[in-house]
């Protein structure tokens, strides 16, 4: 019987039970907890959420709303999480008496469950936490009432004087320290923060402040403007460490019986946040992106038009080629080549999954006019192919020109 030989350094594990080691935890003495969702994918309980969004887009009353839904209001799209749990905020933007507080109770909040938070300094004035230097003044308050939701509205507002969570140093200070305080006392924190003017970046770049901030955060979200409907804003989750994003939650804000803005939610969308990006941002923008819906949705309707035919009609009414591109992935047109007699060309079809309900509805419905009152009639849809391009026959240098018309060369248009 041939004995096995051990690989060399390898020695045998000692037994009985691992010695105690400060800053070690053995696995056999920890206990597994799998991750607890409020609304799955979205907000995870215990932990550190970013909510991203543009001026306008409603991130103030988006909490104001999970707020009141952490509180036993009324539950937001997909909330899985417990009711009558109590709630925290520090909103340096905007008045809590007349402002931020009905907000929460246009909501449907229990007055019962929220309050402002506010530290004393040492001349007996109430302002705001300085975090992360006070983390442990707002672990004191969050343990000894119960809270189970910390809302910092915005995060920047609060940070300790001469420290910046634009600097990946300092933004590694300031959401660490939350994340411990949030793990230890099982609340979760949720930070808004602006989006830059610039679009430069992906849609993690979008916030003012240093990506530390986005590694950090355990979920970051985005509020947007939607790209089609004028009055309506986007839910997006941009990134979800534990679970993959869920759809887009399409919302409008209108003003509550007590005249307070009050989020409506309208269901999912299938519009992504990377769409959202490349999307308009300007009224302008918005208004050629929805001419460009139904110029290209009349034109088309269920048959195959040429690309050049499209371009031109699209440039007769100024939309850009570029607009035109965007529309085209985001409807998901479909697209092919053709040829006749040695000759290509694009076309352009109906999406495989048909063309937006609320477009066509908006087709169908009796226009007022685009953006400089009421345009022509679309141009019926064509399936022919586009007239070949007429270019001059070159001269030949002993023999004059060959009578008749130029010859014609089929380009095919424009390439697709």
């Amino acid at each position: 019987m041939t004995r096995q030989r051990k690989p060399p350094g390898r020695k045998d594990a000692p037994a009985g039970a691992p010695p105690q080691v400060e800053g070690l935890t053995w696995g056999c003495h920890t206990q597994v907890s799998p991750v607890v969702w409020a609304v799955t994918g979205t907000i995870p309980i215990g932990h550190v959420v970013a909510v991203d969004g543009s001026k306008g887009a409603g991130k103030s009353t988006l909490l104001a709303t999970i707020a009141s839904a952490w509180s036993g209001g009324p539950p937001i799209p997909g909330w899985t999480g417990r009711a009558a749990g109590r709630v925290l905020i520090v909103s340096t933007e905007d008045p809590w008496e007349s402002v931020t507080y009905p907000r929460y109770l246009a909501a449907g909040g229990n007055p019962d469950m929220v309050a402002r938070l506010q530290v004393r300094d040492p001349g007996g004035c109430d302002r705001w936490p300085h975090l992360p230097g006070e983390i442990g003044r707002v672990q004191e308050i969050v343990q000894r009432v119960g809270a189970g939701l910390l809302i910092l509205d915005p995060a920047d507002d609060v940070v300790t004087p001469g420290l910046s969570i634009a600097e990946t140093a300092g933004a590694g200070l300031y959401v660490g320290a939350l994340r411990q305080m949030a793990a230890s006392t099982g609340c979760t924190v949720m930070c808004s923060r602006n989006h830059r003017k610039s679009r430069e970046g992906g849609a993690l770049d979008r916030a003012a402040g240093a990506a530390k901030f986005n590694q950090a955060a355990r979920v970051v979200l985005a509020a947007d403007w939607h790209p089609d409907q004028e009055e309506d804003r986007l839910l997006s989750v941009v990134s979800s460490n534990w679970e993959r994003p869920t759809a887009s939650q399409r919302y409008t804000i209108r003003r509550g019986a007590n005249g307070a803005g009050e989020v409506v939610w309208l269901g999912e969308s299938d519009v992504t946040v990377d769409s959202i990006l490349d999307g308009p941002q300007t009224a302008a923008e918005r208004a050629e992106w929805r001419e460009a819906d139904v110029i290209l949705c009349s034109m088309i309707g269920d048959q195959w038009v040429a690309l050049e035919t499209v371009y031109r009609q699209m440039q007769d009414a100024r939309i850009s080629e570029r607009m035109v591109r965007r529309v085209r992935t985001r409807l998901r047109v479909s697209h092919r080549r053709v040829s006749s007699n040695g000759t290509w060309w694009g076309e352009l079809g109906p999406p495989a999954s048909g063309w937006p309900q609320t477009l066509l509805d908006q087709i169908r419905a009796p226009q007022g006019g685009g953006r400089e009152g009421p345009k022509e009639q679309i141009v019926p849809a064509q399936t022919a192919p586009p007239a070949p391009r007429r270019r001059k026959a070159p001269l030949a240098p002993l023999a004059p020109p060959p009578a008749g018309d130029p010859p014609s060369e089929g380009e095919g248009g424009a390439n697709g």
